[in-house]
């Protein structure tokens, strides 16, 4: 309300499960990963938040639901914020060059809420 740069927080409907790889969570690569939700989220207007680890710079593939985003990721730990207008039940990644993993820790699904201040 004052005009403040806050963090985009997400009121929580659903998580991913924890990932396989120790130290990871999910390793993205060349191959599509589908990443399942603690309970499928219903169709409806969300924000997913995607929590990486990248090795570099590259370019990923997002699926949700019947939508596919393509988007930036950058070298160290970032989060990826997607607006998505459908049901929810996982989240598939892929499609980086040979060579550029990323590790996904959380992917968190919900309404966005403002965090606290930067």
């Amino acid at each position: 309300d004052d005009g403040s740069v806050r963090r985009a927080d997400i009121d929580v409907v659903t998580k991913s499960r924890p990932g396989p790889k120790p130290g990871c969570g999910w390793e993205v690569t060349t191959e599509d990963v589908r990443i399942p939700m603690e309970r499928p989220a219903f169709d409806y207007t969300y924000w997913v938040r995607i929590g990486y680890l990248g090795t570099s710079e590259d370019i990923v593939e997002v699926t949700v639901g019947d939508q596919t985003y393509t988007a930036a990721v950058r070298k160290g730990l970032h989060d990826l914020f997607l607006n998505v207008v459908d049901e929810v039940p996982y989240v598939t990644l892929g499609g980086l060059q040979a060579g550029t993993p990323l590790c996904v820790d959380q992917i968190e699904v919900g309404p966005v809420t403002a965090g606290g201040a930067w």
